[in-house]
């Protein structure tokens, strides 16, 4: 699959979550944390509906089938108890690096950086923007993760895939 088809295929999918008894929510709201489950992409495609967290895994999914090398990203804000966060997906076409975006509303589509440092700094400065808090830098993480099981609640997912701090 080439970028531009796996752009176009995650425009199918919506931003919400679905809860264990399959019903579709659109905010994130206090009961998230316990009705929430780490969609696996063949669900994803069924229901449509997803956060960042299951269409990253959709979007690893598609590039697994594409010729691009790619790595996966949290960004967390630890200050607070609700832990903002945000997955998302880099991916390298030749010698440039881009960040595929579906779920972050403000910042759909495909933008392109010179280097994979330029990329990741983007993403941190537009999620600093967007956070509801006054910003300490001493909160704010980014990590690398690999796939992480899927049918996880939101803390089993924070714990596997904030394993690999990466400095930015």
């Amino acid at each position: 699959m080439t970028d531009n088809e796996i752009k176009n295929k995650m425009k199918e999918i919506t931003y919400g979550w679905v809860d264990v008894n399959g019903n579709k929510h659109i905010d994130v709201d206090e009961t998230y944390a316990t009705l929430y489950r780490l969609q696996a992409p063949e669900y994803l495609l069924i229901s449509k509906c997803g956060v960042c967290w299951d269409q990253v895994e959709l979007e690893r999914y598609y590039f697994s089938f594409s010729n691009y090398e790619f790595k996966t990203y949290i960004i967390v804000y630890f200050k607070d108890d609700t832990y903002p966060s945000h997955t998302f997906l880099i991916y390298k076409k030749g010698n440039i690096y881009y960040w595929l975006e579906n779920a972050y509303q403000k910042y759909i589509g495909i933008h392109e950086y010179s280097t994979l440092n330029e990329a990741l700094m983007d993403v941190k400065e537009k999620f600093i923007l967007d956070l509801a808090s006054s910003f300490d830098p001493d909160y704010l993480k980014i990590y690398e993760y690999e796939t992480p099981k899927y049918n996880i609640t939101p803390d089993e997912f924070f714990k596997e895939t904030t394993k690999n701090s990466i400095n930015i």
